[in-house]
């Protein structure tokens, strides 16, 4: 009974996602980046958050110092949710 309370909730999750994407056809990912002194990507240097301004993701200050070792994790969409 439990199995099919859940399974009925993820089902449901998933048509409202696949109902919001269809709203916001042209959607952009949004990026958290951590920037790191060399490649070993060892010592953080720096940080910094793209933004979503007026439906469009737009890269947003460094904080520290950026460089071009770096990693990025998605953190939402632009025009959208955050994750």
């Amino acid at each position: 009974m439990t199995f099919r309370i859940v399974s009925a909730a993820v089902a449901a999750g998933i048509a409202v996602s696949a109902a919001s994407m269809a709203m916001w056809p042209n959607t952009e990912r949004m990026y958290e980046y951590t920037y790191y002194s060399d490649a070993s990507k060892t010592t953080q240097v720096g940080f910094s958050f793209d933004q979503c301004i007026n439906g469009h993701v737009v890269p947003g200050q460094a904080h520290g110092t950026a460089t071009q070792y770096y990693t990025r994790h998605v953190i939402g969409q632009c025009p959208g949710y955050l994750y």
